[in-house]
């Protein structure tokens, strides 16, 4: 089989298998050469319209890889420090809480130590996100249901409202998947001066010409929007239950999960970190910057936390650290795929993925649009496979 064939096939057998997308699309991209650009299945069934270079998907949660390296930018240019109080730009973070948890079943809330920039882009925070299984996942999901039945909030005053909940651990000692880069997406706001969106705009949309990337569907060309599916049975049928988060009238601009961008516009942004923040000759990030963003940051509890979510759930991230809003490649033999020490990614809860690799000079982005049971575990590692499998043929 030529190496092309190889990705054609495994995005075909995706659109094709149970319980899979009803289109996917990935573009590759090492030096200057696209090693492959594909698109496969539909953006909407019911009307016949196929996935195509325009396509616009919800990227979730790989907006995260966006807001940690805007938070790089500023790190660079000596506007703050990773060790900087939270507080010292939202003073509601001067006093949180924290949950103890005691031998007879009950709660403390005991007073926070300093929160830091740098818990907020290692998930180090004590936030969650919302669910029921322990305090600070019932709270989180009050103030978002809250939110949700006022229509929405600001970025300020979501992090505003995100201060009242009491985390789940001292910040700093545990590792924990939550809304510290939402957070973190109102810290950008406050140093700049400007608003979330509009500071992503100048800095990396605009000179990077990722021309159909913002926070809200206004912003983009609303019939290019990929329709989002989940399974009732066996069928696979929209899933309209988060759209409203993407209008202009629900004014949050998510830094953990917000964006709407295309494949070909989010290869802009992977090419620029593989190539150690160059795009087109033009320096949009320091070299340096990106090694420390891509370095593991745990140690100790934290890490052996981050390393449980292989065990229990999360198997694909096995092999690998997390450092500064994205997961790191810390050992090939155990991430059990044919990817370099250092490539750093993340992936949305669509299942999007967005992946960088500077010692190979080579980034790919992959989308569909399936919501839950993404099949990630099953999309992702075969990618990255098929895709290094390919470096040795050219």
């Amino acid at each position: 089989m030529k190496a092309l064939e190889k990705l054609d096939d495994l995005l075909e057998g995706f659109v094709r298998m149970e319980h899979g997308p009803a289109g996917c699309a990935l573009k590759a991209v090492r030096g200057q050469e696209i090693i492959y650009e594909g698109y496969k299945g539909y953006a909407d069934e019911k009307a016949g319209k196929l996935i195509g270079t325009g396509t616009v998907y919800r990227m979730y949660s790989c907006t995260k890889v966006v807001t940690a390296a805007a938070a790089m930018l500023l790190l660079e240019r000596g506007k703050m420090l990773l060790d900087d109080p939270v507080s010292r730009y939202l003073p509601e973070y001067g006093d949180l809480t924290w949950c103890r948890y005691t031998g007879n079943n009950m709660i403390s809330l005991e007073k926070t130590g300093t929160m830091t920039i740098r818990h907020l882009l290692t998930m180090t925070s004590g936030f969650t996100y919302d669910g029921i299984h322990n305090t600070t996942q019932q709270e989180t999901k009050r103030v978002l249901e809250e939110m949700n039945r006022e229509g929405g909030a600001s970025t300020r005053e979501f992090a505003r409202r995100l201060a009242q909940v009491p985390l789940l651990f001292e910040p700093g000692t545990h590792w924990n998947y939550g809304l510290g880069l939402d957070v973190l997406g109102a810290v950008i706001e406050v140093i700049s001066g400007m608003p979330f969106g509009e500071f992503l705009k100048k800095e990396f949309f605009e000179p990077l010409e990722m021309r159909h990337t913002a926070f809200f569907i206004e912003e983009i060309p609303e019939e290019k929007l990929a329709v989002m599916y989940r399974y009732a049975g066996e069928k696979r049928v929209p899933n309209l239950t988060e759209e409203f988060k993407f209008h202009s009238s629900y004014q949050l601009q998510s830094g953990g999960g917000g964006l709407l961008s295309t494949v070909e516009d989010m290869s802009h942004f992977a090419r620029m970190l593989a190539k150690g923040g160059l795009w087109k000759g033009k320096r949009i990030l320091g070299k340096r910057t990106i090694e420390l963003m891509s370095r593991n940051q745990l140690h100790g509890e934290a890490l052996e936390d981050f390393r449980r979510t292989h065990r229990y759930g999360w198997g694909f991230m096995a092999g690998c650290g997390y450092g500064l809003g994205v997961k790191t490649v810390t050992d090939m033999a155990e991430s059990g795929c044919m990817v370099n020490q250092g490539a750093f990614s993340w992936a949305g809860a669509a299942g999007t993925l967005l992946w960088a690799d500077s010692e190979n000079d080579l980034s790919f982005v992959y989308a569909h649009q399936l919501m839950p049971d993404n099949r990630e575990e099953y999309c992702h590692p075969r990618l990255l496979n098929v895709i290094y499998g390919l470096l040795e043929d050219k």
